[in-house]
């Protein structure tokens, strides 16, 4: 099955070159979190790294595995290697695979301090960087900067909406559950009348809530009778919100009935404006 892959407005399909990019960029975010919560001692042996031997280092990365350059950088320059890494990052000169490892290898190394450090790669023109900046923050786990991710519910790419999903899920900013509504609203995520996976991730996370007053406000929904796998989230998410559970679970009851059957109590208790 072809992969949508909106890298603006419009989608387009994803190719081999992208594909092996999205492995990267998914491999090096989880490595990430082996080292995100610790800051790195500044020991006075390690030797400080300047921009263009990391940038070498960067280029003959074909001949060595992700996981192994991040671990060299980090025996080898600790801490040294922040600073030169974040400019790396910022280089848009750069091939954009370049840049996201630079990226990340500053958030491991730099741990939770380097949080603020890299909000501003959240406003990147590249929905690589982008959704590296997601990753690395939801690893980081850094309170304060939490709240930077929301905008990007309403990114362009649904790729960077996704991971947006995922890091509101991680850190519960202020404001998540209002935005979690408004990205089940967005007409971007769905295409013809489906959903493009994005509001099936959007439910379980408004779900883990469990704020009922949510559940009418989903009953617009219901009425993709298109979409079982929509439907049947749907109807997920109202139960774990409200506690209240039909005889049967979604997956074995008669789909059409639950819907019919939330409808009717969602209908009786309309959402207040």
């Amino acid at each position: 099955m072809p992969t949508s892959w909106p890298n603006s407005k419009k989608c387009s399909i994803l190719d081999p070159v992208r594909a092996g990019a999205m492995g990267a960029l998914i491999f090096v975010g989880t490595f990430i979190h082996g080292g995100a919560h610790a800051k790195a001692a500044l020991a006075p042996s390690l030797p400080r790294v300047s921009e263009a031997t990391l940038q070498r280092e960067l280029h003959s990365k074909r001949s060595h595995s992700f996981a192994s350059l991040l671990k060299n950088w980090e025996s080898q320059y600790g801490v040294q290697a922040v600073e030169p890494l974040i400019k790396l990052a910022s280089q848009k000169k750069n091939p954009d695979s370049d840049r996201y490892i630079a990226l990340m290898g500053a958030a491991k190394l730099g741990g939770r301090e380097i949080a603020p450090r890299l909000l501003v790669f959240l406003k990147d023109s590249s929905w690589m960087l982008r959704s590296g900046a997601l990753r690395a923050l939801s690893a980081l786990n850094h309170p304060p900067s939490s709240r930077a991710v929301l905008p990007l519910l309403q990114d362009p790419a649904l790729v960077v909406r996704s991971e947006a999903v995922d890091a509101v899920d991680r850190l519960h900013p202020p404001g998540s559950e209002e935005a979690l509504l408004r990205a089940l609203e967005s007409r971007a995520n769905y295409h013809n009348g489906k959903a493009q996976w994005l509001p099936q991730k959007a439910l379980k996370a408004l779900a883990r809530f469990k704020n009922p007053a949510h559940a009418p406000k989903l009953l617009p929904l219901l009425n993709h009778s298109d979409d079982e796998s929509l439907l049947r989230e749907t109807v997920l998410a109202l139960e774990t919100m409200t506690g209240k559970k039909a005889g049967r679970s979604p997956a074995t009851a008669n789909l059409a009935l639950l819907v019919s059957e939330w409808k009717g109590r969602l209908s009786e208790s309309p959402s207040k404006p």
